[in-house]
């Protein structure tokens, strides 16, 4: 079983064709909604960016509705792995035992050999003589 897959394409999170053709037309075209989200990302409130782009503070408003905001308290965090190594770890859990906590798991296990292997390494050639 190999762990590491083919990686995926560079398009992988676009939107598909028919799914822009059937959502609703925003108010905003694209680039007046790349220019709402720069001004919001600089730091300008939505009246101030409804002002400076001349449109009404519902038009900026729904711009922004699909715009990313950091998270400062992510508590999770997703791992993009592959299929094999996403089965791999779904076979290592034990009962009902949830995916991170299995990903912490196996990572400890994985840091303990590491730190075994460097100790009977360290036994098998010896001291150094200075």
């Amino acid at each position: 079983m190999s762990l590491i897959g083919i990686p995926p394409a560079p398009d992988c999170g676009a939107m598909s064709p028919l799914t822009l053709l059937t959502r609703p037309h925003p108010l905003l075209n694209a680039e007046r909604a790349r220019a709402a989200r720069r001004l919001k990302r600089q730091g300008h409130d939505v009246p101030a960016i409804a002002l400076a782009l001349a449109v009404p503070e519902p038009a900026v408003l729904e711009a922004l509705a699909s715009m990313r905001m950091a998270n400062t308290n992510a508590s999770r965090a997703t791992l993009n792995v592959t299929f094999a190594t996403q089965e791999f770890v779904m076979q290592e859990r034990q009962h009902c035992e949830p995916v991170w906590q299995v990903a912490g798991r196996l990572l400890t296990e994985l840091i303990v050999l590491r730190a075994e292997v460097l100790a009977l390494r360290a036994m098998a050639i010896g001291p150094r003589e200075p």
